[in-house]
């Protein structure tokens, strides 16, 4: 595919519509395309591009074009730089993709408007509706390894949320802010805490099919990274209590 040159966006200084954060650790062959894509489909927006930690051009490439930067100084886990955009960003509307836009930008459009209407608090991207379309390019373990969490998911956090994992989610702002600042994972089991969260506290979430953009690329490792996440399901489960104490 070939790749467009990082493009300077032309962002009001007013209060944005849509904040879309975008997670990215060592991006340089991506980011300039996804802001471009990014910048074609949403207005008024701001991007705010969390940089985990990069040691390739990343930051160099975002601060190209007019995305806001945000550098952690040191790689902390996808959770952790969402995290740090969420509680940043200043849109009514707030949303996250991952830096190699796997999906279609009209389906985080679908997620959006279903928040912008009132129709949902939460709108996430879901790879196991009938309308979305199946990735077979992923190794056999690593789906086997995804429906075996999946299970796991629901059977101890969350029954109607069966892809908690997929990286396409808009939230209304003040609701994103909210679980955000009561998150504690930062790995990639943030998106099942955020929505446990989420269904703890009664926050009516929508789900929306995807279509994969052919640009996916996936960072997982897998048996590290799936230890970590059962792991970080444990905990969550655990801190359940405390959750219900912080809706207080």
């Amino acid at each position: 595919m070939r790749r467009r040159p990082p493009t300077r966006l032309c962002m009001s200084t007013s209060r944005p519509e849509i904040s879309i954060i975008i997670p990215a650790f060592n991006e340089e062959s991506v980011i300039g395309s996804t802001i471009a894509d990014v910048a074609e489909h949403f207005h008024p927006f701001e991007i705010i591009v969390v940089s985990d930690g990069s040691t390739d051009r990343t930051d160099e490439i975002v601060r190209q074009s007019a995305a806001r930067l945000i550098r952690l100084p040191e790689n902390s886990g996808k959770g952790a730089a969402v995290r740090r955009g969420v509680m940043e960003a200043a849109g009514n509307i707030i949303a996250f993709i991952d830096a190699d836009m796997p999906y279609r930008p009209e389906n985080l459009d679908q997620a959006i408007e279903l928040v912008r209407s009132g129709a949902a608090d939460i709108a996430v991207g879901a790879r196991d509706l009938p309308q979305s379309e199946t990735d077979r390019s992923y190794p056999m373990r690593r789906r086997l390894a995804g429906r075996t969490l999946s299970v796991l998911i629901r059977v101890f956090l969350i029954r109607d949320v069966t892809d908690t994992q997929c990286g396409l989610k808009a939230f209304r702002g003040d609701a994103a802010k909210r679980l955000f600042a009561t998150s504690r994972v930062d790995g990639f089991g943030f998106d099942f805490e955020v929505l446990y969260l989420a269904t703890s506290w009664g926050m009516r979430i929508a789900r929306v099919p995807v279509a994969l953009s052919h640009r996916h690329a996936s960072r997982v490792r897998l048996i590290r990274d799936s230890a970590i996440m059962l792991w970080d399901l444990i905990r969550v489960r655990w801190w359940g209590p405390r959750y219900r104490r912080d809706e207080g």
